[in-house]
């Protein structure tokens, strides 16, 4: 039973890292339909020059003031594990904030990212969502506070 719960979360990881780094490309390349914060700049600026951590940190400060380009990219970067450690139900409440905010191409990718999320933790990565827009941002922010089992799926990107 674990060994297939491993090669399912394998298999997870494959499918996100071909889906998302596409689309992370277009979305860049594509460029931003809105007004660019200077926190979504400065973590534009750091993610091109691969500092990727402190890149994730400028566009968390920037999703919390809802930039939903900083938004989309940073529940891209939390769903790839880029800068830090994979979080599948983070990142589907970012892009699904960046959806909420204006962020058109969010929305398909939004839901695709809840169908990678296990159906018991579905509601879990729902309830971050409303959590934000009622003004409760530290599950969704910080690493604390994620003492539920739908926490423990994503495991820490090692490339």
């Amino acid at each position: 039973s674990s060994a297939a719960s491993d090669v399912y979360k394998r298999q997870i990881k494959e499918r996100l890292k071909f889906l998302l780094l596409p689309v992370l490309t277009f979305v860049v390349l594509l460029g931003c339909t809105a007004a660019l914060s200077s926190e979504f700049l400065e973590g534009l600026g750091l993610y091109e020059n691969g500092q990727l951590k402190e890149a994730r940190e400028a566009w968390t400060t920037a999703a919390i003031n809802e930039d939903s380009n900083a938004q989309l990219r940073l529940g891209l970067m939390l769903a790839n594990g880029e800068g830090g450690r994979r979080n599948l139900l983070a990142a589907y409440a970012w892009v699904a904030l960046a959806h909420h905010n204006g962020a058109t191409e969010a929305g398909e990718l939004s839901t695709t990212l809840l169908n990678y999320i296990p159906r018991h933790c579905q509601y879990e990565a729902m309830k971050l969502v409303r959590e934000f827009k009622m003004g409760i941002f530290e599950r969704l922010t910080t690493e604390k506070l994620k003492d539920s089992r739908c926490w423990k799926f994503d495991k820490p990107n090692k490339s």
